[in-house]
């Protein structure tokens, strides 16, 4: 029986490139993480123009730090879609409806 802990760290990899060398939950209590993950809690809150602006505020590294977070995340949210569409054609195919199943977007 495969390890969880290693299955989730190699679905993490294959979803994004990169593998985890440390533990993410420590990487939680970083102080750079942690104001990474506010202001980009803070900016999805307030959308349009007034975030794109507040960036502009911020020192460069948090900038970076929330385009890379975004980039990640924006992986992770398209690898999630992706399976929920093969798991809806898989259960239409195995009731014999008529889908699109093996299309890729």
């Amino acid at each position: 029986m495969q390890d969880p802990g290693e299955r989730i760290l190699r679905a993490f990899e294959e979803m994004t490139g990169a593998r985890q060398t440390t533990c993410p939950w420590q990487a939680m209590r970083d102080p750079f993480v942690v104001a990474v993950l506010d202001e980009h809690r803070l900016m999805s809150m307030s959308k349009g123009v007034a975030s794109v602006a507040h960036l502009g505020e911020l020192p460069r590294p948090i900038v970076d730090g929330l385009r890379t977070y975004d980039a990640i995340l924006n992986l992770v949210l398209a690898h999630d879609i992706r399976a929920e569409a093969e798991e809806r054609d898989r259960k239409a195919k195995a009731r014999g409806v008529p889908g699109h199943f093996g299309r890729r977007r």
